[in-house]
């Protein structure tokens, strides 16, 4: 199928249209999200979700336009999300002891500031003692 057949197919909802739209902009589409999110495994999550709020909106798209256009729109919108997730959980208070810690599977290399702070190692004067 070629680009203006994949745009008039795609809002009508053929199985074998989303097959060839995957085929066809899946590698991009996840080259374009690992770019924003340098981050493999979020850039495959961003790419699944575009993909399927593009078949699950797919009345809304106009037959005719440009069908990689919003696609990569989409996609931009899912790591946007997951970038306003992430920073959610970099800068989320400490939580109390006892309390479950949520974590993202994901590590900078550096060492969390919300373990640095319980630790004491954040002080005011120098003693290991807290701030506040």
């Amino acid at each position: 199928m070629d680009e203006a057949e994949l745009s008039r197919a795609f809002p009508i909802g053929d199985g074998a249209c989303l097959e060839a739209v995957i085929g066809r902009y899946g590698q991009a589409l996840l080259r374009y999200c690992h770019h924003i999110l340098c981050d493999y495994h979020e850039a495959q999550d961003a790419v699944q979700d575009a993909l399927l709020r593009a078949w699950s909106r797919r009345n809304l798209f106009r037959a005719g336009t440009n069908l990689e256009a919003w696609l990569y729109k989409l996609a931009y919108h899912a790591c946007i999300d997951l970038l306003r997730q992430r920073r959610r959980q970099l800068f989320a208070p400490p939580r109390r002891p006892g309390t479950t810690q949520i974590t993202s599977g994901r590590s900078c290399g550096r060492p969390c500031p919300s373990s640095r702070w319980r630790s004491g190692a954040w002080s005011s004067d120098g003693d290991g003692g807290p701030l506040l």
